[in-house]
């Protein structure tokens, strides 16, 4: 919403020169389009839709954040795949141990049902933050296709006058490049790989829960055969 209001075209911006679109990156991209002035000098445009890979850059700046950690690779791969070869991707986003993170973790556990997994929290307005750890950050972006050009914790601290207290805050700045000559890499096939992860995961569960289930059953047997054993006479 806010991003519509800045580059809408007005006063300080000239019509046809910059241009908004809205873009949920969980799902696939709208057709991006452009104003082409037609020939012929009387000043007539038409609506021309962007080629594949059409975009020089991307930023996302507290964005990935506030997606579920399971849909974060996919948003990705779709910012990628609206890349020219070597185009760059600049990120800002929340850092492990944030001071906003520490007051969230005092309120999980005041509030039941705020913590959705490792560092991922409810906020209260309903809206998800997750704070990201660079390895994390590293691994996420090189999954989707890119290359780290610079990658780093950026920390600054902040002093109220007035009450005398500070805040710590943490965000990890980054820049990438489409790795390769094209962005190859599908939505489809990393929502697959999600799912076979998924999956073998609740496999890898359901073996541990079997084998630590049969060791209970043998670990019976063993007692119950003890307790015969003591309660048992032998006659002579």
């Amino acid at each position: 919403y806010a991003g519509e209001h800045i580059v809408t075209p007005g006063k300080e911006v000239r019509k046809g020169r910059v241009g908004s679109s809205v873009w949920d990156i969980t799902t696939d991209p709208p057709v991006f389009t452009y104003e082409r002035v037609l020939p012929g000098g009387g000043g007539a445009t038409e609506t021309v839709p962007y080629p594949p890979n059409f975009a020089n850059a991307a930023l996302l700046l507290f964005c990935l954040s506030a997606l579920p950690q399971p849909k974060q690779l996919a948003a990705l791969v779709r910012v990628t795949n609206i890349l020219q070869p070597g185009g760059s991707l600049l990120f800002r986003d929340y850092g492990l141990h944030d001071d906003a993170q520490l007051n969230l973790v005092k309120t999980a556990v005041e509030q039941k049902g705020r913590v959705l997994g490792d560092a991922t929290y409810v906020k209260s307005d309903g809206t998800i933050c997750h704070y990201f750890e660079l390895e994390e950050v590293r691994a996420l972006f090189t999954r989707a296709g890119f290359e780290v050009v610079e990658l780093e914790y950026v920390r600054r601290q902040y002093a109220n006058r007035e009450d005398k207290t500070k805040r710590r805050r943490c965000w990890i700045h980054g820049k990438f490049r489409v790795a390769g000559k094209t962005a190859e890499k599908k939505v489809e096939k990393v929502e697959k790989v999600e799912k076979v992860e998924k999956v073998e995961k609740v496999e890898k569960v359901e073996k541990v829960e079997k084998v630590e289930k049969a060791e209970k059953v043998e670990e019976k047997g063993k007692e119950e055969v003890k307790k015969k054993k003591k309660g048992g006479c032998s006659i002579a």
